[in-house]
């Protein structure tokens, strides 16, 4: 019987062990994939609050952040201060990075977003969802009030992120090809779209054209043939 017990024990070692190696050779993603992937704004997005001992880091997420600001304006005008600050997750999405792909370090104008449906047949088709890459690693994804729910009943125009989110999204005006995202303090990111067609589906791309702070000031972005800030 004894005999059976070790050999048994022994078994769940060796399985223990080739589990544990096996895991050794995936690949990092796959193995932080279910690390804080529900968080309300992304992997690399703060929302529970972040810890800044030594660095700044979100313990649900595992994700580490840098910030550092390069050029402060002095004497704007404005509620937020022109200045230019490079940002750093560990978590954050390899796309779109402004600075090569170590760190994924992006500027504080790097401003994404994308929409649902991401083709459409039918030209100005609306969008029924909008994913927003914000600088600082949060994406966020906005969509229309429930039917049937409170804010739908109510009226409620903007779209809405996941529960705890209070940033609202003002959908796409079909006319002016402009939608904005309100954040909290009042102050807007303009966004315009373009409308493409390949011959068999259209579809749209956004950029970033203009912060506009709580009383109206504009900040405007403007951009090389490339894609970059000039």
């Amino acid at each position: 019987m004894k005999t059976r017990l070790l050999a048994f024990r022994s078994m769940n070692m060796k399985a223990a062990s080739l589990a544990a190696l096996a895991l050794g050779f995936l690949p990092l993603s796959i193995l932080q994939a279910q690390v804080g992937d529900d968080n309300p704004t992304g992997p690399a997005g703060m929302f529970n609050g972040n810890i800044t001992t030594g660095c700044s880091y979100d313990p649900y997420t595992s994700n580490a952040m840098r910030v550092a600001t390069d050029m402060v304006i002095s004497g704007a005008v404005g509620d937020s201060p022109l200045a230019f600050t490079r940002i750093a997750n560990t978590r954050n999405s390899p796309l779109n990075v402004g600075f090569g792909f170590a760190g994924s370090w992006r500027h504080s104008y790097s401003w994404r977003m994308t929409d649902e449906p991401s083709v459409y047949g039918i030209s100005n088709t609306p969008p029924t969802s909008y994913t927003v890459n914000y600088p600082d690693g949060r994406v966020i994804t906005f969509v229309a009030a429930a039917a049937g729910s409170p804010a739908k009943n109510a009226g409620e125009t903007f779209f809405r992120g996941p529960i705890g989110l209070s940033e609202r999204f003002q959908p796409l005006n079909l006319t002016s090809n402009l939608a904005y995202l309100v954040m909290v303090d009042g102050s807007n990111v303009e966004f315009k779209a373009t409308q493409y067609y390949t011959g068999s589906y259209y579809y749209r791309r956004y950029v970033a054209q203009a912060m506009i702070d709580r009383h109206g000031l504009r900040t405007t972005l403007s951009y090389n043939v490339d894609g970059t800030l000039y």
